[in-house]
């Protein structure tokens, strides 16, 4: 086993802390909560899911925990899975035991995550208001949700953006919203949302007015996320969020729109929302039955119960051997999980191709400076190497996107095929 793959063995085993015994404490006096974040008083046993078994290893004992082969490997792999302020909570109430130079290092990514979460909440609240003046209807989706039903502690969650569902009728007036907070226009737009950047922010922003196409009967689905939407706050912001069970087949479509090549955050996500619904397992099976994704949903589940090595006996479900590979290959690679050479597409012109172009083979600023420190042969050596890199990562994504259009492969091309062929889901 790989460097790469023990560290992301070690995130996967630590993580699974998370599913222990609940502390039915009142939490802690710093805003953080006590104890793991399920509620309800005790771990949740959903689809073979199940909190109360995570001691019952999967041949990995939890002292592999104080004794990883390389702690750098790890911190590499905490910070492409985006779980360092998580790890450090970990580490603060004694659940796993790190070297000093770590636990300082997941430290500063904490209050650093801290500090953005604040300022993308605040941007948050003032979208929300406008939007509420408008008179336009806004669900937030994902990071938010997440911290507020179950982390409960904004720098926990790492947030790159904030995604939105809403209204096509909304979608015109949230537009004008966003670009007078700042926020501009990225090019053209997936068939499902409309994408936001903020410069000064350095975070972006996701309008949902469609589902992912995984789900059936989107447009029942999307109002009856909306019509029992529920009021959550965090960090001072209240807003609108889905549903327990509504996120519950909400993360599933987004794992399944990325046929499965998610970081362990969420995959997170989707196992603590998992285990968050499970008091209202009829509501989760009925969206499940119109959205015809449960074969998908119990698949997912028991993928999360190997990748965290949760004993998945509960319902005796197991997932197929190279399925689980090709997943714990694209935990390895998650640098590449955005396509390189079709980012021109994304542009609205050809003159926007063009400079995107541009931008793929001209060193931006901060890569040159780091080109003209490292090199000391001269420009034109800096520069054939940073081609040669360009030229590397590219041929690695066109052969990463020839490998996953694989029918075989693809969990949204199973999906497909089984809904082509006119079978409807149902709980295997």
């Amino acid at each position: 086993m790989t460097l790469e793959a023990d560290a992301v063995l070690w995130l996967r085993t630590a993580v699974a802390t998370w599913f222990g015994p609940t502390d039915t404490g009142s939490g802690d006096q710093d805003g953080r909560h006590g104890g793991r974040p399920l509620q309800n008083g005790g771990p949740q046993d959903i689809t073979g899911l199940n909190g109360a078994a995570v001691g019952q290893r999967l041949g990995h004992a939890p002292l592999a925990l104080s004794e990883p082969a390389d702690w750098p490997a790890i911190q590499r792999a905490a910070g492409r899975h985006n779980l360092e302020p998580l790890l450090f909570d970990l580490v603060e109430r004694g659940e796993v035991s790190v070297p000093r130079e770590t636990r300082d290092i997941w430290e500063g990514q904490y209050y650093r995550n801290q500090i953005f979460n604040h300022a993308l909440f605040e941007t948050l609240a003032a979208l929300l208001a406008a939007a509420e003046e408008n008179g336009a209807n806004v669900i937030v989706l994902k990071g938010p949700v997440s911290i507020a039903r179950r982390l409960r502690d904004p720098g926990l969650r790492v947030m790159v953006d904030l995604d939105l569902l809403c209204r096509q009728v909304d979608l015109a007036v949230l537009a004008e919203i966003a670009l007078d907070l700042g926020f501009r226009a990225v090019g053209e737009n997936a068939t499902y949302h409309l994408a936001f950047q903020h410069p000064e922010l350095g975070a972006g922003l996701e309008l949902h007015f469609d589902l992912y196409e995984a789900v059936a009967e989107r447009r029942k689905f999307l109002e009856q996320v909306i019509n029992g939407a529920e009021v959550l706050e965090v960090d001072g912001v209240s807003f609108l969020a889905p549903s327990l069970p509504a996120e519950v087949v909400l993360q599933l479509a987004h794992l399944l729109n990325h046929d499965y090549r998610a970081d362990l955050r969420h995959w997170l996500d989707f196992a603590l929302a998992c285990a968050d619904a499970a008091p209202r397992q009829p509501e989760v099976r009925r969206l499940l039955r119109l959205s015809d994704l449960e074969p998908e949903y119990s698949e997912a589940v028991a993928i999360t119960s190997e990748l965290f090595e949760i004993d998945p006996g509960a319902r005796g479900r197991k997932v197929e051997p190279e399925i689980f590979s090709g997943i714990e290959a694209g935990l390895l690679d998650l640098r590449d999980d955005r396509a390189f050479l079709a980012g021109a597409r994304v542009h609205s012109s050809w003159w926007a191709r063009a400079r995107y172009a541009a931008r793929l083979v001209v060193p931006s600023p901060g890569r040159w400076r780091a080109l003209s420190v490292s090199e000391d042969s001269g420009v034109g050596t800096a520069l054939f190497r940073h081609l040669s890199r360009v030229l590397r990562r590219g041929r690695t994504k066109v052969k990463r996107r020839a490998d996953s259009a694989a029918p075989a492969d693809s969990p949204r091309a199973r999906l497909f095929r089984r809904r082509k062929g006119g079978r409807r889901g149902h709980n295997t």
